[in-house]
């Protein structure tokens, strides 16, 4: 697959444009491998990574690499690690996915991170404080009511930052349907 457009945050005073490409393969009906790139002004992002399907569901494993170019302290590299696990519960159709992002050096930016960061050192932004992501993880239960009554999810997420000691805590809770060629979502 490959995307190009513009990142929007209403943080940010400008969209910044971005190009990004992945690519996946299927090994095996056990194995599969992946990979992904990311590049826009100053900013670039190369993903390798995994995956294995077992009878207790599918394990990730991938590791970024990110090189950020900011205003007076230059070039900023760092790598981060991700862990995944997804599985469908067959008598009833549940679906569970849990992610885990360690962002294990304090040089590694995700593409808006480092867009933020990038306008809060220029002297340009809004906010008095930036918060550098350190790590996440996230836990999302999907569950198909009927065919004709769409599907029920929730998502929890909790993130810790390298310059706050607090843990940014997040729910949501989410309905999506479709009629006829119309998907719609709450």
């Amino acid at each position: 697959s490959a995307t190009i457009g513009t990142l929007q945050n209403s943080q940010l005073l400008n969209e910044p444009q971005f190009v990004e490409g992945s690519w996946q393969h299927g090994l095996n009906n056990l194995l599969s491998s992946y990979s992904g790139l990311t590049f826009a002004s100053g900013y670039g992002a190369l993903l390798l990574g995994g995956a294995m399907n077992t009878r207790l569901g599918a394990f990730g494993l991938d590791v970024t690499q990110a090189r950020t170019h900011l205003p007076s302290l230059g070039s900023q590299q760092g790598q981060s690690l991700r862990l995944s696990y997804a599985k469908t519960l067959n008598a009833t159709d549940t679906q569970i996915a849990l992610a885990t992002y360690r962002y294990s050096t304090q040089g590694y930016f995700n593409l808006e991170d480092a867009f933020l960061n990038r306008q809060y050192l220029s002297g340009t932004s809004h906010s008095l404080d930036f918060f550098h992501q350190r790590s996440r993880s996230a836990l999302t239960l999907g569950q198909p009511l009927t065919e004709r009554y769409g599907q029920l999810y929730l998502t929890t997420s909790a993130t810790r930052y390298w310059n706050y000691s607090g843990t940014d805590v997040n729910y949501t809770l989410g309905y999506s349907n479709h009629f006829n060629r119309l998907t719609y979502g709450l």
